[in-house]
């Protein structure tokens, strides 16, 4: 199988030219990826800006790049609003913020983008099995983390209901670590650890998860 990380883009309003920006900016994060591996082929607005650049006949690689797999993963956190910036010729486009809440790294909580995107996936790349091989938040404050798995999950349901072939959910993650650029000033973990001791002390939120796996929340 193979991961993708992908957000749920939309045009930041109903501007002809930011639906120009969202075209470029989900080929960019979602279909270069999705296009390559389900269908053996690039979206054709990247590929018009970048033809000079790509390698001679590149497409023949196409069919190494979509070997048959048995699985898809998919990775999910937020979603990208994309305007139009005609200050940047090659790729005229810029990510603005939304009005969402949003977890303590500004990412917003968006449970609606992950049923649209196993959905999508589902109806327009592949019919093989889907897992969500990440998914969770940056948070503090446990409560929250709670319900947004609450509302994360309900998501995988409703992407379920409408036909998508959702098999698993993985929470990102089980413990707290080093997360990027980010470091340890991020605490994405079910389960706290004291990075002095390292310590591990199950959170709200872990205990919630156990509740649900053995049906008693």
């Amino acid at each position: 199988g193979i991961v993708t990380n992908l957000e749920k883009a939309e045009p930041a309003s109903e501007k002809e030219e930011d639906h120009k920006a969202f075209d470029i900016g989900d080929a960019l994060f979602n279909r270069w990826f999705l296009g390559g591996v389900y269908k053996g082929q690039y979206p054709q607005v990247l590929t018009d800006i970048l033809q000079k650049y790509l390698p001679v006949d590149y497409e023949k690689d196409m069919a190494i790049v979509s070997r048959p797999l048995d699985w898809a993963g998919i990775n999910y956190y937020s979603r990208g609003l994309y305007a139009w910036d005609a200050d940047r010729p090659a790729f005229p486009v810029r990510q603005v913020k939304g009005n969402l809440p949003t977890n303590d790294l500004g990412w917003e909580i968006y449970p609606k983008g992950l049923t649209d995107l196993l959905v999508r996936v589902s109806r327009e790349y592949t019919k093989l099995p889907i897992y969500v091989t990440e998914n969770g938040m940056s948070e503090t404050n446990d409560e929250r983390r709670v319900e947004f798995y609450d509302m994360h999950l309900k998501a995988v349901l409703d992407a379920q209901a409408q036909g998508a072939d959702v098999r698993g959910y993985f929470a990102w993650s089980l413990l707290d670590n080093y997360e990027w650029a980010e470091g340890y000033s991020s605490r994405f973990g079910i389960v706290h650890v004291d990075y002095e001791t390292q310590k591990r002390t199950p959170k709200g939120s872990y205990r919630a998860f156990q509740g649900m796996l053995h049906n008693t929340r």
